[in-house]
């Protein structure tokens, strides 16, 4: 008489939690967002980025000034670099300064070194916009074949006359590199310069309206607009580095308890993997509006 084949037990749920947590903790070293970084929760595709961002007087306006909030929207999107993409952050006034000399690498080192430099930025002094974007199309480089630049600015330069400032940044353009406008201003001669050099370099322009209300997707921690395993990547790294984190801490609270835990990670693993319930409102699918939140600051991300 044969005997029975021996049955395989089935491992519990919990098991493959206790699986999948160990499968992705190697990768928590960072929170990525995806293929691409958000910026006033608008992506940016390509890999290889300079922001070039205003700090003219006029920039010091509003409360928080509009320089601030820019500055909020760069560090977030620096923190969400992976390793091997390149960066740099040129400002402007009367003169033009940078963070480096030319874009590095984006290395937790590097990050944490630029986050440093964006804070120190102040407001003041006129709006000469030329010489910045020809350093950001410098600094960009030529051998990267994704790559970018990031303006971001209220109004006209007022060193030279607009229509002179687009058509020499677009003659030194030779590269055809993509200049991405985020206007953050009410002037409208600002945002017709801005639109011209986002039409003239093959870029994007994004008029940015800094009193609409923030938003947010919960488990939906690095802010790419899906709810998928990254998402728990990302969650855990708050573990090894909860001071790199920028994103939305109210969506990586996943469980709804006001607290950043490793049960919401596993919260989020149950959900995606094995049907367990979804994240609490606003969650999977919905967009709701932060307002304030014992975890901080909420930084705009993309929502369904």
């Amino acid at each position: 008489m044969f005997a029975q084949p021996r049955q395989r037990r089935r491992r519990p749920a919990p098991f493959a939690i206790l699986t999948a947590c160990l499968v992705l903790l190697p990768q928590a070293l960072y929170c990525e967002s995806g293929s691409f970084v958000t910026m006033f929760g608008h992506p940016v595709v390509e890999q290889h980025l300079v922001w070039v961002v205003d700090r003219s007087f006029t920039m010091g306006l509003g409360t928080p000034s509009r320089l601030d909030r820019t500055k909020d929207a760069i560090r977030n999107a620096i923190q969400q670099l992976r390793p091997t993409q390149r960066f740099n952050v040129v400002s402007f006034s009367v003169d033009v300064t940078s963070f480096e000399s030319t874009a590095v690498y984006a290395t937790p080192a590097n990050r944490a070194a630029a986050v440093a430099w964006v804070d120190g930025l102040n407001a003041g002094g006129p709006t000469c916009v030329q010489e910045a974007l020809l350093a950001g199309l410098t600094h960009v480089g030529i051998g990267a074949t994704s790559r970018a630049v990031v303006f971001c600015g209220d109004d006209a330069p007022n060193c030279l006359p607009p229509s002179t400032t687009v058509l020499n940044v677009s003659a030194a353009n030779v590269f055809g590199v993509p200049i991405h406008t985020f206007f953050v201003g009410s002037n409208g001669l600002g945002l017709q310069f801005m639109q011209k050099i986002a039409n003239w370099t093959g870029g994007t322009l994004h008029q940015v309206d800094l009193a609409a209300p923030t938003t947010f997707q919960r488990g939906d921690a690095n802010g790419d607009g899906n709810i998928d395993v990254t998402d728990v990547t990302c969650i855990l790294s708050l573990i090894f580095d909860p001071d790199a984190y920028s994103g939305c801490l109210d969506a990586a609270d996943v469980n709804d308890s006001d607290n950043l835990e490793i049960a919401d990670g596993v919260s989020l693993l149950w959900y995606l993997l094995l049907q367990g319930p979804p994240p609490p409102t606003p969650g999977p699918g919905t967009c709701g509006i932060w307002t304030t939140g014992l975890l901080g600051v909420c930084h705009q991300s993309l929502c369904p």
